[in-house]
């Protein structure tokens, strides 16, 4: 290794003996302390059963945010399909911010310090999205105090008990079939066994536009990519963020400033407004999901019915689309509520199952079309083509081409071995 490779090898050690020790000292600390760990799970892909028309088709994507809080030992998730969102720095923000409000709930007199450990994931979890979402989230919660984000070092997980869940959680998923996310969400409330899972399956409202009131202020100040703990103090005036570089420095405090783009130069932040960004499922993906419909349980088949409507793309207002959905409200106009609510989902159901089948007759009659097409071309002989196709019938020709010769008066010539002979012995 070269003495540049030598530097960085000693840096990346000492950094992860630094972060283990910091880890294990607030795993031994005896004060009223909040520790919570908190990392995404891998992408469940739903549905997962064995089928053999499920392995190469496209399917659901499905994400879970776990949490651990060490005050009860007890564990938080989150979870949402990709029709309601992705797996941005914002859409993790608003999931971690669900799991908090549902903790400071739970241990309402515990939680005036809060410490989060993560992974150092710079898009996820280090970055001024993240950073507004723990602000904004003190500033509606006035009991919690002090929060203070701390990362692992890249490579080294210190966040075991995270590990531990998933671990458990994909071992009840392999000997399970989970058809959509009502399945999946059985099976998470039962794991771990001693203290299942507190699970929040988030909705339209839970993600929150962390991003864009992110960008009416300055966060350059701040190492995103370098920072191994960040530090929100409510006693300190706003917009008064804390930072280390590594775990043996001292805090390091800075204001952040306003952008010349905010309106009025606001120096505090603002509760954003819901997320318009739209997630779409591809035509492709639309089309696989639909036709794994047909080998689903009747609850599973209506609940991914619905996903499936959501992640469509949504009509453009013309005039003769704005005409039409008139004229389809006047006839039904409980069609979103109640009891109509289920006709209608059952209804789309089974159209969906009519199309499958529709599409499969219609494969069918263009196959049959194609070999009737073929027929007449294989039974059409022309008049130069022999009628003795196989091997059988040419030695039959041969034959009577033999037996025609022998009429006319020629006399084949046979020869033996034993007429050879003869004449060999007479020459002698």
């Amino acid at each position: 290794m070269s003495a540049e490779q030598q530097m960085k090898f000693a840096e990346h050690m000492t950094g992860k003996t630094e972060t283990h020790n910091e880890r294990t000292k607030d795993r031994n600390s005896n004060h009223n302390q909040c520790i919570v760990c908190f990392d995404l799970e891998n992408v469940l892909a739903l549905p997962l059963a064995n089928v053999s028309n499920y392995f190469y088709k496209r399917k659901l994507n499905v994400y879970h945010l776990t949490a651990h809080c060490s005050l009860s030992k007890q564990s938080y998730g989150a979870l949402w399909p990709e029709t309601l969102s992705g797996r941005s720095g914002n859409d993790i923000a608003s999931a971690l911010v669900c799991l908090l409000e549902r903790l400071v709930n739970d241990h309402p007199d515990q939680t005036e310090e809060v410490v989060l450990w993560s992974d150092s994931c710079v898009p996820q979890n280090r970055n001024k999205i993240m950073t507004c979402a723990i602000m904004l989230f003190m500033q509606s919660h006035p009991s919690v105090k002090m929060i203070t984000q701390k990362f692992c070092e890249p490579g080294h997980s210190e966040i075991q008990e995270i590990d531990n869940i998933h671990s458990q959680l994909e071992k009840a998923l392999q000997t399970s079939e989970v058809y959509s996310p009502l399945g999946l969400v059985r099976i998470l409330c039962k794991v771990p066994r001693k203290k299942p899972l507190k699970l929040t399956q988030m909705k339209k409202e839970d993600i929150k536009d962390y991003r864009g009131e992110a960008e009416n202020f300055r966060f350059e100040c701040i190492p995103f990519s370098k920072v191994k703990a960040l530090q929100y103090i409510s006693e300190h005036p706003s917009m008064t963020v804390r930072y280390k570089l590594s775990f043996g420095d001292d805090w390091t405090e800075t204001i952040i400033q306003p952008t010349r783009r905010s309106k009025r130069h606001r120096t505090t932040l603002k509760m954003p407004a819901l997320s318009k960004e739209q997630q779409i499922l591809s035509e492709e993906k639309r089309r696989d999901l639909e036709s794994m419909l047909v080998f689903m349980p009747a609850i599973d088949r209506e609940y991914m019915q619905t996903v499936i409507t959501s992640g469509q793309p949504k009509p453009k207002p013309d005039e003769k689309n704005t005409t039409c959905q008139h004229d389809e409200s006047d006839t039904e106009p409980n069609n979103g509520t109640g009891a109509d609510a289920g006709a209608l989902i059952t209804q789309k159901i089974l159209s969906g199952i009519e199309n499958v089948a529709k599409r499969k007759r219609e494969k069918k009659k263009t196959a049959l079309k194609n070999v009737e097409e073929k027929k007449p071309r294989l039974n059409t002989v022309t008049s130069n083509q022999s009628t003795y196709n196989t091997r059988s019938a040419k030695g039959l020709k041969n034959i009577h081409e033999g037996d025609r010769s022998s009429n006319r008066g020629a006399k084949p010539v046979v020869k033996s071995k034993r007429s050879k002979h003869n004449a060999v012995g007479s020459r002698r």
